[in-house]
């Protein structure tokens, strides 16, 4: 556990030291990025007394494991998951925790991420107004982080599964219900939308394109990212391909009724492929409804694969024994793969063994593939290092391979039963219902120390230091001790289902619930100090007071009562609440301004704040009742911090001064009732029943202390013993591989030079093959060069001869058309004047004819007029006649005139195209052209290195060249120096063959030598052995020693211990004989009293004055035995140990006599020891001497005998007789005694000279 510097554990810890130590200013988790709870939008919190929008989201511990996709990758080390009521986005590297704003009130039941990671939908149970719910989807922007869409769903109670199109354009949902037909089949809607409009833009409500409904079991349901309308749903016994369609899906299966199975999980594969898991461990391969392969036995001893995830070369399976393969697409080498084309054959590359043996649920796969997230079973997340550019895909055999983990959190997997803070380190410790303690670091949001146990821990109290933890077990209450990754045990105390424990703000003390009592137990000596008796239900809540003198507890009777924690434990009856028919569930001290209260809360719906002489205010909690309290002294404004039924945080005001006061805030973080909170200076710790912690921030308090950490670990002895043994095993290790690499390296240095002695004559071939390779391809890039640039000419001018063609038919045919547009409109123009002149010349006739026949004929009128009628009506008849004509050319002409336009149109249009053909064409040749320029380029680059590679061998060639020259001379000259060292290396054979003639009498002298040794050594090693006894003696003296002072030390502590007690009693005893004394003094002042009529009065004082509770007692003849028992104990004690006193004064004078005795003869073994070493030393010398005798006598002996061998020649030429072999023996030892030292040392030195 890393912690920043602390004070001296020395110094003592007083009270008002610790009030300046307790809580943390500053947080470093807390960062301008955490967001604070977003309101809905045109609401505002109502402010209850200055506390409104004070609690604030930092950090949470936990997920939630209910949710379908639990787990999204939106970048390598960004994660989003959902955590108790909350959508959270966690950043792995820096810590740092964002909170998704909520919109509305309600549960999140699934999450899903487009593939680009720009939207993220939520699916949620909101209510309807009653008490029934339907199912929301909410798209969130993760950029800007807020909801572009909204998509009710009225009908479903709960939305089940997400899934996006690959654009994001489109998403589809499926929930299920109940079904009366069969339990294991519930119905299931499928819906598809639409999430932008005809510009391109979000819809903030959009409507359902597609729905259909069926009967089956569906665990898993996804969108095509190739093709939208497609959808594949699986499950138990299920697997269908969905085609939207015109307002509905129409389905096919994909696998034939007789061979369903159990599906796990289904992936898109790159191609458009299918990938299918099954509970049976195989994968099957579909392209569209088509079986293309069956993957058997992807794990080993046919292990369920649970889930999938695409990859760029494959896909990844997790198994459900903590497994992970990896499986690439193995294309053929046979056939031609078309573009476009997929190749169905996989095979499994890795397996990769995680270490814990849990399955894997869920992976998530980032995008760049350099890891891989695993959740497991035993609610573990994990990220483990998965590198898809180093996996070979050629190797035959696959290996299980196991891999240590980048980062790994565990969680709770239950409701979190306990929880509590450290004062003086930035620790938590969590209890959970899965057997588990757990302690955290809030600063580095870390875990430190996981511990498994055989119970459930019921309730926890931590040490303000962090040394020490207390938690309560269903069959006994234990101390531990907190070290760097484990639980020490310490201490147990046999007290069953303690609900409730608090350790004292200074540690000095334990108060710890037991059945309808408190016990009081000191952290020193473990022993009870008292028990407070006084509830008659069990005690739910205990609360220390600041300066540890009171502690406040409620209890399921109705009372809270305030007790008095040091002489002489009593109860503060005058500050006694009892309410009957309330069940408390939470009490707590309350302190600011001068203000001493006690707040409590319980069954009946109501806050209440005892005062200190008993009053009582209460405030009405409103719909969501309070389970847990904790109070928060702030900047200018106190609060009381609750833990809601719903999971919600309220903070009310403090004091409180009116029962009719606003409702505060409330902020719902848990998925279910909150089952813990504390409350640390400006930091507010929740545990809830749905196995999450949040970690929310409270204003800063009024000043704001100072924090410190201490630098101090505790460790075993044991376990210190295992890392230095650890470490030795490590340098060995390391020494190992450092010689075993050395050695590997100057073979592979070996090997290379071989190597490349081998290379350099295929190197130049190369070459010169590459040369003229590159030669050619110039030569043919030049070719098409010219080809090219041709053919471009060509084009070119062909293009603009058809173009300016084309434009001039079409300028002509624009021509003609104009022309005779223009002669049709003038045609009927003329036809226009004529027909006006002839209306007119009509008229001029009719009028001459009506004035002649008036003039003339008025008896005629009546026929003129029968005439004009008809002439009239002859008329209309004839322009109407000719008015249809008229419209009948127009619109002839219009549409001729249309026609040609037309037709004009698409013939240039067609010509355009042609040109747009034309320019495609030579944009390509343009591409192609630039390729070959960029190949040219790659080849030329190519060629300069393989020049500059060439070079470099060259000069390589040269330096090996010289040094091979100079080895070779080198060679020669050892050769010659060999030569003349075996010639030296004869002649002394040859000598040495003469002088084993004369070796025996040195070997004689030897022996005698040896034989003088021998007696010797035996002597050395008997005292050795005696030294060896000696030295066991004395640590058995110093072990009987330590035991020693180890009892006089245990004898000490239980005289200091009954000294006390002594003392303790002697000042009872003088607090009695006071009081006996002063009752003396009262009763004579009373017996002295004259008026008779106050006696009365007096007694009754002095009643009231000396008699107590306890006082009324009488002693009894128990009493008396106790008390004389107890004096015979003591007696009995203090004559014990006199005599071990004693007895210790003899034994330590016994063996300081034998420690001087035994270092004495100690002495003396050593002094005869160095005398035989030395005389050892001086017998080595000799047969040195000796031995260099020997070896300068054999080259003399040599000499000598030749002038012997003359000598004796011409003695036989001048005496009969030759001496015998015990004379030339004789004359042999006397040349060697008269032989000289310095002559000796010359010959040895010229024989070492030589290499003997």
């Amino acid at each position: 556990m890393n912690q920043s510097a602390g004070n001296s554990l020395d110094k003592p810890i007083t009270p008002e030291v610790r009030m300046a130590q307790r809580t943390p200013s500053s947080i470093s988790g807390a960062s301008e990025t955490e967001r604070a709870v977003v309101p809905k939008k045109g609401s505002a919190l109502p402010d209850s007394g200055g506390i409104s929008g004070l609690l604030t989201p930092i950090h949470g511990f936990g997920f939630q494991s209910k949710v379908a996709d639990p787990l999204l990758s939106v970048e390598s080390d960004r994660l989003v998951y959902v955590l108790g009521r909350k959508v959270v986005m966690f950043d792995e590297k820096s810590k740092q925790m964002t909170f998704v704003p909520d919109f509305d009130t309600k549960n999140k039941t699934v999450t899903a991420l487009t593939a680009y990671k720009k939207y993220l939908a939520i699916a949620e149970r909101i209510s309807d107004g009653g008490d029934s719910e339907t199912a929301q989807i909410s798209v969130i922007n993760m950029a800007s982080m807020r909801r572009v869409s909204k998509i009710k769903c009225p009908e479903v109670k709960e939305i089940n599964g997400i899934s996006f199109s690959t654009e994001g354009r489109f998403i589809a949902a499926y929930s299920s219900s109940a079904s009366e037909r069969a339990a294991d089949a519930p119905d299931i809607s499928l819906m598809y939308w639409n999430l932008r409009g005809i510009d391109g833009s979000n819809v903030e409500n959009p409507i359902v394109m597609s729905v259909v409904k069926f009967h089956e079991s569906v665990t898993r349901m996804s969108v095509s990212p190739h093709t939208p309308g497609h959808v594949v749903t699986s499950g138990r016994k299920f697997l269908k391909l969905w085609r939207q369609s015109e307002g509905t899906f129409q389905g096919s299966s994909l696998v034939l009724k007789r061979d369903l199975q159990d599906y796990t999980d289904h992936a898109w594969l790159n191609g458009g492929a299918l990938a299918v898991a099954t509970e049976t461990g195989d994968v099957l391969i579909f392209q569209e409804t088509e079986l293309k392969n069956t993957i058997t036995g992807v794990f080993p001893n046919k292990i369920g694969v649970l889930s999938i995830r695409v990859c760029s070369r494959g896909f990844v399976a997790s198994s459900s024994a903590g497994h992970i393969a990896v499986l690439d697409r193995v294309m053929s080498a046979n056939t031609n793969v078309k573009a476009g084309s997929v190749e169905h054959q996989f095979k499994v590359v890795q397996y990769v063994h995680t270490g814990v043996d849990s399955a894997i649920s869920y992976l998530s796969l980032p995008a760049d593939e350099a890891s891989v997230y695993c959740l497991f079973d035993n609610h573990q997340i994990a990220c483990f290092p998965l590198n898809m550019s180093t996996i070979e895909s050629d190797s035959e055999t696959v290996q299980m391979t196991q891999i240590v983990a980048t980062s790994r959190t565990a969680f709770h997997q239950g409701a979190i039963n306990c929880l509590d803070v450290c004062h003086r380190k930035p620790l938590f410790a969590t209890g959970g219902a899965d057997k588990t303690v757990q302690v955290w670091n809030y600063v580095e949001k870390t875990c430190e120390v996981v511990k498994e146990f055989d119970d459930t821990p019921l309730s926890m109290s931590i040490h303000p230091l962090g040394f020490q933890v207390v938690i309560g077990f269903p069959t006994r209450l234990r101390l531990l001790y907190v070290l760097a990754d484990d639980l020490h045990p310490e201490h147990e105390w046999p007290v069953r289902n303690c609900r409730e424990v608090r350790f004292s703000h200074t540690g000095h003390v334990i108060a710890a619930v037991v059945g309808n009592g408190i016990s009081i137990y000191s952290t020193t000596t473990y022993q009870p100090l008292h028990i407070l008796k006084g509830h008659l239900n069990t005690v739910t809540s205990l609360s220390w007071a600041d300066d540890d003198k009171h502690l406040a507890s409620c209890a399921g009777d109705g009372a809270v009562y305030v007790w008095q924690t040091v002489e002489p434990f009593q109860r503060q009856m005058e500050r006694d609440s009892v309410h009957k028919g309330c069940d408390y569930s939470s009490v707590v001290f309350a302190a600011a301004d001068d203000l001493d209260h006690v707040i409590a809360c319980g069954s009946d719906g109501y806050i209440k704040q005892l005062g200190a002489g008993g009053q009582a205010i209460q405030v009405l909690q409103g719909s969501d009742p309070v389970l847990k309290l904790g109070f928060h002294r702030g900047a200018g404004t106190s609060g009381i911090v609750g833990g809601t039924q719903e999971g919600g945080t309220v903070m009310f005001p403090f004091p409180i001064n009116s029962p009719h006061q606003a409702q505060p805030p409330k902020i719902v973080m848990h998925d279910g009732p909150m089952t813990a909170l504390r409350v640390y200076g400006n930091l507010l710790f929740t545990g809830g029943h749905d196995g999450t912690v949040f970690l929310l921030k409270l204003p800063a308090p009024d000043p704001p202390p100072h924090w410190t950490g201490l630098e101090v670990t505790m460790i075993t002895r044991s376990r210190m013993d295992e890392l230095k043994q650890s470490l030795k095993e490590s340098d060995s290790k390391y020494n190992d591989l450092k010689s075993r690499t050395d050695y590997e390296v100057r073979l592979k240095e070996v090997h290379f030079e071989e190597v490349a002695k081998k290379q350099r004559s295929t190197q130049e071939v190369l070459m010169q093959q590459e040369r003229a390779r590159y030669e050619d391809l110039q030569k043919q890039f030049m070719q098409q060069r010219s080809d090219y640039d041709t053919k471009i000419e060509n084009l070119h001018t062909d293009a603009r001869k058809e173009l300016q063609q084309l434009t001039l038919a079409s300028e002509k045919k624009l021509g003609d058309s104009n022309q005779r547009l223009e002669e049709l409109r003038m045609h009927k123009e003329s036809m226009q004047k004529q027909f006006e002149a002839q209306v007119d010349q009509l008229r001029e006739q009719q009028q001459r004819q009506l004035d002649q026949l008036t003039a003339q004929h008025q008896q005629r009128m009546k026929e003129e007029n029968d005439r004009y009628q008809k002439l009239s009506r002859e008329l209309a008849y004839v322009k109407a006649e000719h008015e249809e004509e008229i419209e009948q050319q127009e619109e002839e002409y219009e549409y001729d005139l249309a026609a040609a336009q037309e037709n004009s149109n698409k013939v240039i249009q067609i010509e355009r195209d042609n040109t747009m053909s034309l320019k495609g064409d030579n944009n390509i040749l343009r591409r192609r052209c630039d390729m070959m320029y960029q190949e040219k380029q790659i080849l030329q680059n190519q060629l300069y290195d393989r020049d500059t590679l060439i070079t470099k061998q060259k000069k390589r060639i040269v330096d090996l060249e010289d040094t091979i020259e100079a080895l070779r001379k080198e060679v020669e000259e050892r050769n010659a120096t060999v030569g003349h060292k075996e010639a030296r290396i004869l002649e002394v054979k040859q000598r040495n063959q003469e002088l084993q003639k004369y070796r025996f009498v040195l070997d004689y002298k030897i022996n005698e030598l040896e034989d003088e040794l021998e007696p010797k050594e035996s002597e050395i090693t008997e005292m050795r052995v005696q030294i060896k006894a000696m030295d066991e003696e004395l640590q058995r003296m110093q072990k009987s020693n330590d035991q020693l002072l180890r009892a006089i030390n245990e004898r000490n502590l239980r005289i200091d211990s009954l000294s006390g007690e002594i003392k303790h009693l002697r000042l009872v005893i003088e607090t009695k004989e006071k009081s006996i004394k002063l009752f003396v003094e009262d009763l004579h002042k009373l017996y002295t009293e004259s008026d008779q009529s106050k006696w009365r009065q007096g007694i009754k004082q002095m009643y009231r004055t000396y008699v107590t509770q306890d006082s009324t007692r009488r002693i009894t003849k128990e009493d008396q035995e106790r008390m004389k028992e107890l004096a015979r104990q003591r007696e009995y004690m203090e004559h014990s140990l006199g005599i071990l006193k004693e007895k210790a004064g003899r034994a330590e004078d016994r063996m300081k006599g034998d420690v001087q005795r035994k270092v004495g003869e100690n002495q003396a073994l050593i002094s005869d020891l160095n005398f035989l070493r030395r005389e050892n030393w001086e017998l080595k010398h000799q047969l040195v001497l000796l031995e260099n005798q020997l070896k300068s006598g054999q080259l003399l002996a040599a000499e000598r005998v030749r002038a012997s061998t003359a000598g004796a020649a011409l003695e036989r030429m001048h005496k009969p007789s030759s001496p015998t072999k015990d004379d030339q023996g004789e004359q042999f030892r006397k040349s060697l005694t008269m032989t000289k030292l310095p002559e000796l040392n010359a010959s040895t030195g010229g024989l070492h000279k030589l290499g003997m």
